[in-house]
């Protein structure tokens, strides 16, 4: 079903009095001979306030078409059921393959049922049917339509001869299962309609009523073909006065019946039309507005979908009714609307992130309020999960109370609340928060909340940051990560120790050639400072340095006076070369007067750095004493859960979301999970506008991020993979002590104080934090 379909609003409002009771009264009557014309005097009457609630929400199960050339994907409504056949055609040379998925929702259900779905002839089926399933192998015949009535699926089909020339039109009839019972050539009915005005043509997907008849549309669908289950045409259905303006299918009435709509926004006039099983009606001639759905009620009450507004006509009262306002559901995506046991109205929404059906309803529905508490800054990857939270879970609402300006009184107020048994469920914490609140017991151990497959995906680093020791408080749903480029000439290994740098810097200088600087973060203001982070301090947890789980600390060490002195070098002799464009640096890496080049962000920001520059490149890290010198960075924090929190089963099942595949894929850009970007990364994919293959992330079905890449298209997955899956947690338990080192350090290379000077006052410092640590 496409859902853009249009009633005027003078059926629903406007003419109370005339026109709208007497589509009321057709719509009871077709088929029992002309419809009774009632005259009842009412008024026009609208009632604006919403009593309606959203009470659920089932998301349909469809299968991933990332690996789909392209795919057809139909839908209908029988009952109390939503049903869907995808069509996942691959192309492999000039053959192409077909997967074929049925998916079955009952909205009194709790799950949606995906499967595989496979046409096959029932038992003493006759020729015409096998006929038509050979060629659908053969790729000689494609689905183009599918509508279901009281169980019974009716495919349609087109169908080329042998020669490729002319096409067959066929009607199939099969159970649910894929069981093809008869078919039906619509070709002679086709043609006496004159719907085919040229050989093969590709015609709109059809539909079917309780009666057995098809309904098929021209290319364009200006006409609607009605042809009766032996193949006879019986009517045509299109614009009054065959203006050719296009039919909208609208819904169904109780018996089955398609009704549709033609509508002129200039002439600002509307034409509903339908089949009474005799001949064709024009059941309502009025006023144009655009609407996207409708259901027809089994009381006779008109339920109508416009924008974000559910709305109900009672023809018997004269009154429309608003029954639900909701910024955050648009009819523009509703791809039908079926009615509950209980009165309750379904409406399927057709979205980028999935197929959703809400059931609204006029009961309360309870309310429970989740608070989330941002003790660091937040992302719109949160903000963004949080309102699909929601939007998904009905009844749920997730309060986040945003960042004060003075975060430590903040904390203190929240350890309060939670001592008492109060406080947020959730909280968004930097890592240092997170210590101390476990500390004082205020957070829940969340092992159980990732399951195995969880851990298995996230990458190690990204678990790491929410780990004490070795238990799980917090859980990162985003992820920088950070790394140096080197060429193979300077270097081969994977990793390299602070000491096999300073041999090498050492190394050129002696040689008559030294380097610029160590890396490109010193070019700018940064200087020799961002060149002592890049040697040291990013990686200080991992180095010579610093001992932190002894509480030691090496700073008066010949190691660390050479950096100081090579920072204070270079320093001095890099003399106008503080601004430079992004080509004069990737120049000058090339040409050897920098070590190294840092590439840090997402797949995105390290494939844009690792496409400036040449082959013979390779990711080596931050120099380190272990087993990687890549990082993992700390600009986002972990989510936490209150340990006394009143909601923990919902608290926990949002924080699950967060770095769920679905959430992952489809709003995140700091992926945090291996097998996100392992199925969604596509290689040398052909797009408009771009000359040549690219490499793609395709977020959902019709949405994709073009990456940086090779000259042939590949992506820099690869290179990307080995350096999040061999991250370490950048460590924000030692900022304290990089701050102290930098503090001291700037005295040093502003030429105030000496090198062993500067190194003996670090080492005294640091070490008097750290044992006061202890």
């Amino acid at each position: 079903m496409k859902p853009n379909c249009i009633i005027g609003k003078g059926i629903i409002c406007r003419a109370a009095q005339g026109t709208a009771l007497l589509l009321l009264a057709v719509l009871c009557g077709c088929g029992k001979g002309e419809p009774k014309s009632r005259s009842v005097e009412a008024s026009e009457t609208q009632r604006e306030v919403a009593s309606w609630n959203v009470a659920d929400c089932l998301e349909v199960s469809l299968p991933d078409t990332a690996n789909a050339d392209f795919y057809y994907s139909f839908s209908a409504v029988d009952g109390s059921c939503y049903y869907v056949l995808e069509d996942l055609v691959t192309e492999q040379g000039e053959q192409f393959g077909h997967t074929l998925y049925w998916a079955s929702t009952d909205v009194h259900g709790t799950e949606s049922v995906l499967k595989k779905w496979q046409l096959q002839a029932t038992v003493g089926a006759d020729k015409e049917v096998q006929s038509l399933l050979e060629a659908f192998g053969d790729n000689r015949a494609w689905i183009n339509g599918m509508d279901l009535w009281e169980g019974r699926v009716s495919l349609f089909l087109q169908q080329w001869d042998a020669q490729g020339q002319i096409i067959h039109y066929y009607r199939a009839l099969t159970d649910r299962e894929g069981q093809v019972e008869e078919v039906l050539d619509l070709l002679p009915a086709l043609r006496e309609a004159e719907l085919l005005s040229e050989d093969n043509m590709q015609l709109s997907g059809g539909r079917c009523d309780g009666a057995g008849r098809c309904y098929i549309g021209d290319s364009t669908m200006g006409r609607v073909g009605v042809i009766d289950r032996d193949g006879r045409l019986l009517t045509v259905l299109e614009a009054p006065g065959g203006t050719g303006i296009p039919l909208k299918y609208v819904g169904k009435m109780q018996d089955g019946r398609p009704l549709y709509a033609c509508g002129d926004s200039q002439e600002q006039s509307l034409a509903v039309l339908g089949y009474d099983g005799q001949e064709d009606k024009i059941l309502y001639q009025g006023e144009y507005e655009f609407l996207q759905n409708c259901l027809i009620c089994s009381n006779g009450d008109i339920v109508y979908g416009q924008n974000g507004k559910l709305l109900r006509w009672d023809g018997l009262q004269g009154v429309c009714e608003l029954l639900y306002d909701g910024k955050n559901l648009n009819f523009m995506n509703c791809d039908g609307m079926l009615e509950g046991a209980e009165g309750e109205v379904y409406a399927v929404f057709r979205q980028e992130d999935g197929t959703f059906i809400y059931g609204f309803t006029d009961r309360v529905v309870e309310t429970v309020v989740i608070r989330l508490e941002l003790l660091t800054w937040a992302n719109d990857y949160i903000e963004t999960c949080v309102s699909e939270y929601m939007r998904r879970h009905p009844g749920v609402v997730i309060e986040m109370a945003e960042r004060q300006e003075n975060t430590e009184s903040q904390q203190s107020r929240v350890l309060a609340q939670i001592s008492q048994g109060e406080g947020p469920d959730l909280l968004l914490v930097n890592r240092q928060q997170l210590l101390a609140f476990q500390r004082e017991g205020a957070l829940a151990e969340l092992s159980t909340v990732l399951t195995a497959a969880d851990k298995e995906k996230i990458f190690p680093a990204v678990l790491e940051k929410g780990q004490i020791e070795d238990s799980l408080y917090g859980i990162a749903c985003d992820a920088t990560f950070s790394t140096m480029l080197v060429s193979d000439q300077v270097w081969q290994g994977d990793t390299w120790s602070l000491q096999d740098v300073l041999g090498i810097l050492e190394q050129r200088e002696r040689e008559g050639n030294p380097v610029e600087w160590y890396s490109d973060s010193s070019y700018g203001s940064k200087g020799a400072s961002a060149m002592l982070n890049d040697l040291v301090l990013a990686n200080l947890g991992r180095s010579s340095l610093v001992d932190l789980q002894a509480g030691k600390c090496y700073f008066d060490t010949e190691a660390f006076c050479r950096v100081l002195e090579l920072c204070r070098r270079c320093q001095q002799t890099a003399q106008g070369s503080a601004d430079l464009t992004e080509d004069e640096i990737v120049k000058r890496f090339l040409e050897g007067k920098i070590l190294a080049l840092k590439a840090e962000g997402n797949l995105m920001g390290v494939s844009r750095k690792l496409a400036l520059l040449e082959e013979g490149i390779h990711e080596v890290g931050y120099p380190t004493e272990g087993k990687s010198g890549h990082l993992a960075m700390a600009y986002d924090g972990c989510v936490a859960v209150n340990a006394f929190g009143e909601h923990r089963e919902i608290a926990e099942d949002f924080l699950h979301s967060l770095v769920g595949y679905k959430s992952q894929r489809l709003y995140s850009t700091g992926w945090v999970r291996e097998d996100v970007l392992r199925d969604c990364v596509k290689e040398q994919v052909e797009l408009y506008n771009f000359p040549a293959p690219v490499p793609v992330f395709r977020h959902g079905d019709r949405s994709v991020t073009v990456l940086e890449g090779k000259p042939d298209g590949s992506s820099y997955l690869t290179e990307f993979l080995q350096v999040a899956e061999g991250s370490s947690p950048y460590e924000t338990e030692l900022d304290l002590v990089r701050d102290m080192v930098r503090e001291e350090a700037a005295a040093c290379f502003a030429g105030h104080r000496g090198v062993e000077d500067t190194a003996r006052t670090i080492q005294k410092r640091v070490q008097m934090y750290l044992d006061e640590r202890k």
